[in-house]
């Protein structure tokens, strides 16, 4: 909820940038292109949030080798690394398998992944139409 975000303005037909104004000449919100293009082609709406994400890979001998690697990776410091929309890390940790530091983290079973607590995996978002696209009627701005 923002209630002190109001979407009508951003399709009326009774606003523009001031022309006068440099940072903005020729700038759009949106051009309502495929993709578009803009200062703000699109506002979030939604955001979809995943708890104690688990990652079962099974017996694979693939996955294994990668975790070997993940695993050698993280024990000079935190490891970072994404696996599809995921985000996988920890700030600081020396104990081997990637164990959590207290500012978050995961661990690793025998055939997958666990990350505990909640975390942000993708947005919804209303895609704007050409923005703004003043009236060509209004003559005179005040």
């Amino acid at each position: 909820m923002r209630p002190w975000f109001k979407t009508l303005f951003l399709n009326s037909k009774t606003w523009r940038f001031n022309p006068g104004n440099p940072d903005v000449k020729n700038n759009l919100l949106s051009d309502s292109g495929s993709p578009p293009k803009g200062l703000m082609p699109a506002y979030a709406t939604s955001v979809i949030f995943i708890k104690n994400l688990m990652l079962d890979f099974g017996d694979s001998k693939g996955f294994q080798s990668w975790q070997q690697q993940q695993s050698a990776n993280s024990q000079g410091g935190g490891a970072n690394f994404s696996f599809g929309p995921f985000s996988i890390g920890s700030s600081a940790s020396s104990e081997v398998k990637g164990s959590s530091s207290s500012a978050g983290g995961y661990s690793w079973t025998d055939q997958g992944l666990s990350v505990p607590g909640m975390q942000v995996v993708g947005y919804r978002c209303h895609v704007l139409p050409k923005s703004p696209n003043p009236s060509p009627d209004i003559k005179e701005w005040g």
